[in-house]
């Protein structure tokens, strides 16, 4: 639980302030609280859900994408996150 919070906050903190999604800290929360209170979920979900989130917090830091590009791909990226 501790590395998964270290890294969302050192995440947010390495982004510009005007860039910071602050729904990464909850969505890491949740999917550390998920992973210790529910049935054990199968290995590539829980790494999907890893991926999808890191990835969420980079984003900002890809310049391939246009706004739009980025806006979808944050949309399903935040699906996979959240998903249960």
């Amino acid at each position: 639980m501790s590395s998964m919070c270290n890294g969302a906050v050192l995440t947010l903190l390495r982004q510009p302030e005007r860039h910071r999604d602050l729904k990464l800290s909850d969505a890491a929360r949740e999917t550390v609280l998920a992973a210790i209170t529910t049935e054990a979920a199968s290995p590539a979900h829980t790494e999907a859900r890893a991926a999808a989130t890191t990835l969420r917090a980079s984003l900002d830091r890809l310049t391939v994408l246009t706004p739009g590009e980025s806006a979808l791909l944050s949309e399903l990226l935040a699906r996979i996150t959240d998903a249960g």
